[in-house]
């Protein structure tokens, strides 16, 4: 039979529950695995312990689903600050063709590049050079782009900015979750593979008190 302890961990912990809490039920077991100095206040603490890991499973699928919900808002965020950039700056190339210098300034020649730091220094520096830019500014009003709507756009870059922080925050939260999870199930596995010997041990001459104690205790732990 395959080890309990090569269960996925959700049935694992169920397992482990139904296993302490039977123990904890019957009179015959507890005076069984007490034998081996398993008394009630140690058998009540491994199933604090079991509750533990539970919650703390709750808790980084939670803030998975908050990572997940971020990184969709940082998506988000980026498709509408780049299709706002991107009519900016079509206008802007065909309103200074004739200045490279400037183009260059806007950062509106050559390869955009992909990386976020860089698509963020990149907008950044467009929409700055022309809103500190009377000409330049007034020469986009001309062809329909407002200080406005620069204003508008740069914002939009920020929000991008605020977002991947929001982000960024919440996978370290998440991550932080899973190790504390991983943890804490590491330390359950640990006494469940110790108790279960034991009662394995302690329960060989009565099978029905063995199955009492449910499929954990059907398979080796050593």
């Amino acid at each position: 039979m395959k080890s309990v302890f090569a269960l996925p961990y959700k049935r694992r912990l169920r397992l482990f529950h139904v296993a302490i809490t039977a123990s904890l039920d019957h009179e015959a077991i507890l005076s069984a695995v007490a034998r081996y100095k398993y008394l009630p206040e140690e058998l009540e603490a491994i199933r604090q312990h079991i509750e533990c890991v539970q919650e703390l499973d709750r808790q980084q699928e939670q803030e998975h689903a908050e990572q997940l919900q971020a990184s969709q808002v940082l998506e988000a965020a980026r498709e509408r600050a780049e299709e706002t950039y991107h009519e900016h700056a079509e206008v802007a190339r065909g309103v200074f063709h004739d200045n490279p210098a400037f183009q260059v300034e806007l950062r509106i020649v050559g390869q955009q590049d992909k990386a976020l730091a860089d698509w963020l220094a990149h907008r950044r520096a467009f929409y700055k050079n022309l809103l500190e830019n009377p000409e330049a500014l007034a020469k986009m009003d001309r062809r329909g782009v407002t200080r406005a709507q620069l204003e508008d756009g740069l914002a939009l870059v920020e929000a991008v900015d605020a977002a991947d922080v929001r982000q960024e925050i919440e996978k370290a939260e998440a991550q932080d979750a899973t190790e504390q999870k991983n943890k804490a199930l590491a330390e359950v596995d640990a006494e469940m593979r110790e108790y279960l010997h034991f009662a394995r041990l302690a329960l060989k001459d009565n099978p029905q008190l063995m199955e009492v104690l449910g499929e954990v205790v059907q398979t080796r732990t050593f």
